[in-house]
């Protein structure tokens, strides 16, 4: 930690989301958040735009206010919306990111209980090799993608990968990322309810 600038600086071993899915593991958390909440962060270019430094290492609220041109009143009520939306948490002075996969979901109810579907065409995640954070909601992806300097690099990666869950063949790499996460995801989440724990917070 770079305490003089504010910057966090993550494990160098970490290889992105691509080889994590290679691995057939998944990291330690997988955040799911309502697509409501999704919806209401992704829309605001502040709130995404702390998001992304967040995810190359700016933790402390003065130096994002810095980097974006806002007051710090206006950042600390961001911070404060995300936090209470499971996408960063607080650490003393800083704020992390809780995850480095977010996921989105529906809920269905009726008679017989509340159903819940992981979407597969929205949701974020970190790419730690090149310190970038990754939104994909829906056709909004597309533009995302191709204006990206790493496409082909993602591309080529996540191909082997999407083929592997049974993914269709998109031209959107990160598309296929959030979807063979959620494939993964409805895999295991029996494994991972019986082994881990389930946070609700209004």
């Amino acid at each position: 930690m770079d305490r003089k600038h504010g910057y966090f600086e993550y494990a160098e071993g970490f290889r992105g989301v691509p080889y994590i899915l290679e691995k057939g593991s998944l990291i330690d958390s997988i955040v799911l958040i309502h697509e409501e909440n999704f919806n209401a962060t992704i829309s605001n270019d502040q709130r995404l735009a702390i998001l992304s430094l967040l995810a190359k290492g700016v933790t402390r609220a003065s130096q994002l206010a810095e980097n974006i041109g806002v007051v710090r009143t206006a950042v600390y009520r961001h911070l404060h919306f995300l936090e209470n939306h499971g996408w960063i948490v607080k650490h003393g002075e800083d704020y992390l990111l809780t995850s480095k996969i977010y996921l989105v979901y529906r809920v269905y109810s009726s008679p017989a209980g509340a159903s819940l579907e992981v979407l597969e065409n929205k949701g974020a995640f970190i790419d730690d090799s090149y310190g970038l954070l990754v939104i994909v909601s829906g056709v909004d992806a597309s533009k995302r993608c191709t204006n990206c300097l790493l496409i082909d690099l993602c591309r080529s990666s996540v191909n082997a990968i999407s083929r592997r869950f049974d993914v269709s063949e998109s031209e959107i790499p990160s598309i296929r990322i959030i979807s063979s996460l959620s494939k993964l995801v409805k895999m295991n989440i029996e494994s991972m309810l019986r082994k881990g724990f389930v946070v609700l917070k209004k």
